[in-house]
């Protein structure tokens, strides 16, 4: 499922967002990194949570990048490898 937006420009990957930014997930696409697991990685991300249509929250970030840890809105928060994050597309709030 991906969430409709009229402004593609406004959509970004999750290590795109600044800490403290929340913003709504619109899709999981792939990321090469993974190779022939990616299908698996998505899968996992949907099973945890990130769905297109849940408000996220960015709760902090390593200044090397990586590792991100996002709030879902449920309150669950999780730590996100670089690769991982890249995958998850997003619209700012």
């Amino acid at each position: 499922m991906t969430i409709a937006n009229n402004s593609q420009s406004s959509v970004k990957n999750l290590m795109n967002l600044a800490k403290n930014q929340t913003a709504i997930i619109s899709e999981i696409i792939d990321n090469k990194h993974f190779g022939v697991v990616d299908t698996m990685v998505s899968r996992r991300l949907q099973d945890l949570g990130f769905l297109a249509g849940t408000k996220i929250k960015v709760i902090a970030k390593m200044p090397i990048g990586s590792p991100i840890v996002i709030q879902l809105a449920n309150g669950v928060q999780f730590s996100l490898r670089k690769e991982e994050a890249q995958k998850i597309q997003c619209i700012p709030h």
